[in-house]
């Protein structure tokens, strides 16, 4: 008899397994909240001065202020003051000289009473120098703030992934049976 070998295989079971990657996202409305902050608005402005000055037209024409009138009276004043004392000096030298048989108080007459030639009429209907006129220049500033708007946003959210990925199992093992079958001769007979 022979003999003979008897293989018998099993081959393994592999199973794959894909599952798909999940992600679930869940949450309320957004809250949104919007401020605003007034702006201003500014105006600074101060008008424009005429100044007229039509003193020295009118000082011209004998129209004075209060002070410069005090002081043109005092200074004619101190001017006639010191014409008559020098007037009565001369004066008092003359009268002495009555003493010496002279004839003073003819001269002195003639002196005092010769007036009129002296006496400066001056009549001004319009004066020599014009009305001073200046302008002040003023300012207008303008400032314009602009309003100031500011949003706040809330959102909550909650965020689940659930990985996805391939997943093999292995229900049969491979398995290779090896038998031999007859009997054993043996060679040595």
């Amino acid at each position: 008899m022979s003999l003979s070998l008897k293989i018998d295989t099993q081959r393994s079971n592999l199973q794959m397994e894909a599952k798909d990657a999940k992600l679930d996202i869940s949450g309320q409305d957004a809250k949104m909240d919007i401020q605003v902050e007034k702006g201003d608005f500014k105006v600074r402005q101060k008008s424009d001065i005429l100044e007229i000055n039509n003193y020295p037209a009118f000082k011209q024409l004998n129209s004075y202020r209060v002070q410069d009138l005090m002081e043109k009276v005092s200074a004619e004043s101190r001017q006639k003051t010191s014409e008559a004392i020098s007037r009565y000096a001369q004066d008092g030298e003359a009268m002495m000289k009555i003493e010496n048989k002279g004839k003073p108080l003819v001269e002195i007459a003639k002196q005092h009473a010769n007036t009129v030639g002296k006496t400066n009429l001056n009549v001004t209907h319009f004066p020599k120098e014009p009305i001073e006129i200046s302008v002040k220049k003023g300012y207008l500033d303008v400032e314009a703030i602009p309003d100031k708007v500011s949003t706040n946003v809330q959102k909550n959210l909650r965020i689940e992934v659930t990985p996805g990925g391939v997943y093999t199992t292995l229900d049969k093992l491979p398995k290779v049976n090896i038998e031999v079958v007859g009997e054993q001769i043996d060679s040595k007979v």
